[in-house]
């Protein structure tokens, strides 16, 4: 990464005494600290900042999150953060989208957080697995003439140890999102061929050229339900060469149908690329369940199996809410986003009950309420990581959790655990030999999968 290479060739040439760190790239440098004695509040990290004024880069230990609100009104100013996919085209040489804590390498103005500053050394992360370490007095050198200030960002409290006025500043989070999802004129309206495909699903007379003639009226819609239809996964050996074909061939009515409206409500939100969230790895994760949920949704007894198509749905929506976060509040994804980074080991419903005091599961509801999406949908993507649901449609808030349990042996999706529960595999008339014969299926098809999910973040 060309910011790496630079700090380093700045550090020599500055003539300053670094100490080079090894740990398993898999770990942050916050997670690998014990085992290298290093303290957690030694750790730098930073945030991008950007107003009408310019760029600014707070600089902070790795553990600490900047109270934007606060930061603004002392500063003057109306700063909001930065996304990587934003920042890699604004300063190049932050190759991965996260600036390293040196504002000299990047001629940026700083702000240094003092608890950096007053102690004895300063630990940052240069790529996964490399660190340095140096004097805090070599440290300030390197950020030029930054403004030192106490407090610029606070403490993320461990689980069970929420910090001094956390309750109320999440509670307040929470309300603010919440009231800006009940109005109806902020939520982005259902696209139109979202609402007519929507309307054919219910229609009991729709037929293959009903459908065919929705999709058509939008030929990036039909290009893209063509791709789906000859992608390596589904194995057709012969040309899709319209959605007749990929209809009445490949995929069938109901597949053709869900696969579509997914396309279609997914297209609504452009959000940033890169990251844990990202739309590139967003649309990896959702493609990955959804085919595994249809897979696994083919295992059930008679009685419990759901239809296949919304089974795929189910598994491609089922993470919806965090597009609407970012399409919505994306301060609020950037800090989720750039956390899920630092802290990979976090299970991401603490870090979201930290730093928002509300769900991707319940954003994602409201909204997909408000679309009057089927209901079925909507229980998945309320309950996905709620192994004890067992209300209504609660087959498919069940597949959804054993798909992405599945998928973080994979190390993809954000369920903290790689556990079956035994109780939901007999509630649906499954055994672990059945899901893990549906996983190994899947993964078969990884290369299609991956098709599938570039077509998608495109």
């Amino acid at each position: 990464m060309a910011d790496v290479v630079t700090i380093e060739q700045l550090l020599r040439a500055r003539g300053i005494n670094f100490q080079p760190l090894t740990y398993e790239p898999t770990q942050s440098l916050i997670d690998a600290a014990p085992a290298l004695g290093i303290e957690p509040e030694q750790v730098a990290a930073t945030t991008l900042l950007q107003d009408d004024s310019g760029l600014l880069l707070a600089i902070h230990p790795a553990r600490r999150r900047l109270e934007l609100a606060a930061f603004n009104r002392e500063m003057q100013r109306q700063l909001h953060i930065v996304p990587p996919e934003r920042a890699r085209t604004l300063l190049p040489s932050c190759g991965t989208g996260h600036c390293l804590p040196v504002a000299e390498a990047y001629g940026l103005d700083a702000v240094v957080d003092e608890a950096l500053a007053s102690g004895q050394r300063v630990y940052f992360e240069l790529e996964p697995g490399r660190a340095v370490g140096l004097s805090a007095w070599d440290f300030s050198l390197l950020q030029g003439p930054a403004w030192y200030d106490d407090g610029i960002a606070r403490p993320v409290a461990e689980p069970g140890e929420p910090r001094a006025g956390a309750r109320e500043e999440v509670a307040a989070r929470r309300a603010r999102i919440r009231a800006e999802l009940d109005r109806v004129d902020r939520l982005p309206a259902m696209p139109h061929n979202g609402e007519q495909l929507l309307r054919l699903s219910v229609n009991p007379y729709a037929n293959a050229n009903d459908l065919a003639a929705v999709i058509e009226q939008d030929p990036s819609l039909a290009a893209q339900v063509i791709r789906y239809a000859n992608s390596p996964y589904y194995n057709y050996r012969g040309d899709v060469d319209s959605v007749h074909d990929a209809i009445a061939r490949v995929l069938g009515f109901d597949m053709v149908m869900d696969v579509a409206l997914g396309i279609a409500v997914g297209r609504a939100f452009r959000n940033p690329r890169s990251g844990p969230l990202g739309l590139d790895s967003f649309w990896r994760h959702a493609i990955y369940t959804a085919a595994l949920v249809q897979r696994l949704g083919s295992l059930l007894p008679a009685a419990q199996r759901p239809r296949p198509g919304m089974a795929y749905l189910a598994g491609l929506l089922h993470n919806f809410g965090f597009l609407l976060l970012g399409h919505l509040f994306p301060d609020d994804f950037a800090l989720i986003n750039k956390a899920m980074e630092d802290r990979p080991q976090t299970p991401v419903a603490e870090l979201e009950a930290d730093l928002l005091g509300v769900s991707h599961q319940e954003i994602g509801a409201w909204l997909m309420e408000a679309w009057h999406m089927p209901d079925e949908v909507v229980i998945a993507m309320r309950e996905h990581h709620n192994p004890d649901y067992r209300g209504p449609h609660a087959n498919y808030a069940g597949l959804v959790l054993i798909a992405n349990r599945l998928l973080s042996l994979v190390q993809l999706g954000d369920e903290p655990g790689q556990d079956l529960p035994r109780e939901l595999l007999e509630m649906l008339g499954l055994t672990e030999d059945d899901v893990l014969y549906a996983f190994d299926g899947v993964m078969e098809g990884r290369g299609g999968l991956d098709y599938m999910a570039v077509q998608m973040a495109a």
